[in-house]
């Protein structure tokens, strides 16, 4: 049994991954190339201090026993990864390759535990609300949870600039405090960053096949 220790997470979605006009070819083609992408973003993080989960087309980083680390380790990650998906999608000839992402930032003191495969995993309330940070952003956002917004505010060497928002998300009627990330002062982030306001499509109550109509809809018609 592990002790309940603070976890910092690191959500990405892509974005119509499974959208009509991609083959599997391209589907697999876009989930190795973001693969590659991540794990270059992350090599500077330990690999004992560091836990995968992935799900289809989506991946969750999890940091633990992250004292010794930069404070804001998660989402200079993130910042790169989008860097380098523009990078690959601007050298990418077949536009059914190219994808873009979305990603959700969030921490909270969760537990670990052996999953089903005999891995070590994590769960909890800062995993789950990673994840629902993460669908209410557009593609190439970064949204970040309030645990997180706070102490990099408070610790992080560098003034990141942030736009605060409530964003209604399951389970809370009042909805929740998130912070959009927006950059440093001076930098030119147009390139790979979306700054805009999410226009919070997915937070709507549609069902599953709801969503593919739509999906499909708006591709053929």
């Amino acid at each position: 049994m592990f002790e309940k220790q603070l976890i910092q997470y690191l959500y990405i979605d892509i974005v119509e991954f499974s959208k009509p006009i991609r083959t599997a070819e391209n589907r697999l083609k876009i989930k190795m190339n973001l693969n590659e992408i991540v794990f270059k973003a992350i090599e500077k993080i330990p690999y004992n201090k560091r836990i995968f989960s992935s799900c289809g087309d989506g991946v969750c980083i999890g940091l633990i026993d992250s004292l010794s680390l930069e404070e804001d380790i998660l989402l200079q990650s993130a910042i790169q990864i989008l860097k380098d998906i523009q990078s690959y999608n601007s050298t990418c000839s077949d536009l059914k390759d190219q994808f873009n992402i979305r990603i959700g930032i969030n921490e909270d003191e969760d537990e670990l535990l052996i999953d089903l495969s005999g891995y070590i995993n994590f769960t909890g309330n800062g995993v789950i609300f990673a994840r629902r940070i993460m669908d209410i952003a557009d593609e190439k956002q970064i949204l970040i949870g309030e645990n997180t917004h706070n102490r990099l505010t408070s610790k992080s060497k560098i003034k990141y600039k942030y736009t605060e928002m409530k964003c209604p998300v399951k389970h809370h009627d009042e909805g929740i405090t998130i912070y959009q990330y927006q950059g440093i002062e001076g930098e030119d982030v147009t390139s790979f960053l979306d700054t805009k306001q999410p226009k919070l499509i997915d937070i709507q109550k549609i069902s599953t096949y709801e969503k593919e109509y739509l999906i499909v809809n708006h591709f053929y018609n």
